[in-house]
């Protein structure tokens, strides 16, 4: 199982760091989440920022969304 998907504007298509990239949702969100993502326990999981999305990534960029799941299903 994988985490889900994070969005953010500029940039290619990227996995997780522990500094997350510049993100287009408010920043007090993202570190939150990037403390939360940091402790999830959850093998293989995957963190990907989709460049240009807002907040609603699924409804902003869904063919970009639906390839990102679709990968992480297939592993």
């Amino acid at each position: 199982m994988r985490a889900g998907l994070r969005t953010a504007r500029g940039g290619q298509e990227t996995r997780f760091s522990r500094k997350p990239a510049k993100a287009a949702d408010v920043p007090a969100r993202i570190r939150v989440m990037a403390d939360w993502y940091a402790k999830l326990a959850v093998p293989g999981k995957e963190h990907t920022i989709l460049p240009g999305a807002g907040h609603r990534s699924m409804y902003e960029q869904p063919e970009r969304f639906a390839r990102g799941l679709m990968r992480c299903a297939s592993r």
